[in-house]
């Protein structure tokens, strides 16, 4: 960590103007002869704690252990007080020797990433910059191969390390065919294409236009625009609306001919980044641990906090967004379809051309347990059921002997299954639980942290819509287009 020690020090006696401090950007997109002004973030955030981020003995060791594929993304958290993205982001290009092999400025770099940081949403259960720091991580193991890292020049690097971190810049925490459905202006904006997507990467670049985050002020045109042009390329292939074409073209390459030379073909060097970057982004079934139980958490109460919002507007449902239906409670039914149709093939195709055999194993250990889980579940449901009248069953309890990541007492949402294997990293996970129909799980979130966690509330047993602060409305036609 030394490496990084003289740059943090100018950091933190950087200066910042009046307008730095308060100053928050309001950018015009003009259609037709209406403007709409949305909030973007990209106004320069001081980090106040460095020492939590950079250099405390607690993320120093985490930070050792970066070249384990499973790694502990939210212990990261935790140490360095909610900036994930921003500790391994300086870790990895920083420290690392990247800037001053490109002679780019570091202090404009912390700059950027801490208001990159600070354009994912705490409020939201998954997509914030825990995600984002733990795709960063999984895209730097996978290019860590040595059949991969060879590939790509330092400034190739750099654009897939940066497209790791902006992927979902500015996430709202509901997904584009919600957008769409609600005409909301980025929808509009985009013209329903990849409207998302397209958001991260014009507000992150957005970021970078300032002066204060231009850390790549000193390339030359020609440089900046390849980097420019591959950051693009990469957040743009995350749509899962591009998943089967993309998918398609890198399969016809490396399994019906011997025709894919990334080393030789820019088109192809392109291609392989893009399949990094969607083999990253949806790599949490790949991880053998309690991380990956704490991510199916997070995904599933972000899905019902839009289901919440889609019922409140009269919309349908989207797929497993609606916390009432027959599904809500067990995972298995989301998770296998995601694996069978999305995870899997991407990964086979992926593995046909690099050896990521860690990887794969994780990932077939997650596939036949949750093949075994709904199996179980399926033989449990064919079974007849017996019981007294006036009789109801207690809940199972809760497990508490698991300890928090937030060091407190509150519980997360439980898996609906133990794993039988002996690997003894399953060996810490928690236990099945469920709930009376009288208590339902709510989403509390840490006012420190960027952490969300999961009380269980006996006060009630409906469940209101939600609408999460990140989001709001606006009918089409309408001047009162402001979006935080």
């Amino acid at each position: 960590m030394e490496a990084g020690v003289e740059q943090l020090a100018q950091f933190e006696t950087y200066k910042f103007g009046e307008n730095d401090a308060q100053e928050t950007d309001l950018v015009s997109i003009r259609r037709g002869s209406t403007a709409s002004n949305f909030q973007t973030p990209t106004a320069i955030v001081r980090v106040e704690n460095l020492d939590a981020v950079f250099r405390s003995s607690e993320t120093r060791r985490l930070l050792l252990r970066v070249p384990e594929f499973n790694f502990p993304i939210f212990d990261l958290a935790k140490s360095t007080d909610g900036h994930p993205l921003l500790a391994l982001g300086h870790h990895l290009i920083q420290d690392s020797g990247l800037l001053n092999k490109l002679n780019l400025d570091s202090t404009k770099f912390i700059n950027f990433m801490a208001t990159i940081e600070s354009g994912y949403h705490a409020n939201l259960a998954f997509h914030n910059s825990i995600h984002a720091a733990d795709v960063l991580h999984c895209i730097n193991y996978l290019v860590q191969t040595p059949s991969i890292r060879s590939v790509f020049t330092d400034l190739e690097l750099l654009a897939i390390y940066i497209a790791a971190s902006i992927h979902d810049f500015d996430h709202p925490g509901v997904n584009n065919q919600f957008l769409i459905a609600t005409a909301d202006h980025r929808a509009l904006l985009y013209n329903d294409k990849s409207v998302l997507e397209n958001h991260h990467c014009a507000s992150a670049f957005e970021v970078m236009a300032r002066k204060d985050c231009s850390f790549l002020s000193t390339l030359d045109r020609a440089e900046y625009k390849s980097l420019r042009e591959n950051v693009v390329d990469m957040v743009l292939a995350t749509d899962l609306a591009q998943h089967f074409s993309l998918l398609t073209m890198f399969k016809k390459k490396v399994l019906t001919g011997d025709t894919f030379d990334p080393l030789g073909t820019r088109e192809d060097r392109t291609l392989l980044m893009q399949m990094l970057m969607k083999c990253s982004d949806v790599s949490n079934p790949t991880k053998v641990g309690p991380e990956y139980d704490l991510w199916i958490d997070r995904i599933h109460e972000e899905w019902y906090m839009q289901g919440d919002m889609e019922k409140a507007l009269g919309l349908p449902y989207s797929a497993f967004c609606n916390r009432d239906g027959p599904h809500a409670s067990n995972p298995a039914s989301s998770q296998t379809g995601f694996i069978n149709f999305i995870v899997s093939p991407l990964y086979e195709a992926f593995r046909a051309w690099a050896p990521i055999e860690e990887v794969w194993q994780g990932l077939e250990y997650n596939k036949k347990r949750w093949a075994d889980a709904t199996a179980a579940s399926e033989t449990q449901s064919l079974k007849p059921r017996k019981s007294k009248p006036g009789l109801k069953l207690a809940p199972s309890p809760l497990d508490t002997s698991s300890p928090s990541i937030h060091n407190r007492s509150p519980m997360r949402l439980k898996s609906l299954f133990s794993p039988s294997s002996s690997i003894s990293a399953q060996q810490s996970m928690v236990s099945a639980a469920s709930s009376s129909s009288s208590k339902h799980l709510k989403l509390t979130r840490s006012k420190s942290t960027t952490h969300a966690m999961l009380q269980l509330d006996s006060s009630s047993s409906s469940v209101s819509p939600r609408l999460p602060p990140a989001v709001h409305f606006r009918r089409r036609g309408s001047d009162s287009g402001n979006l935080k």
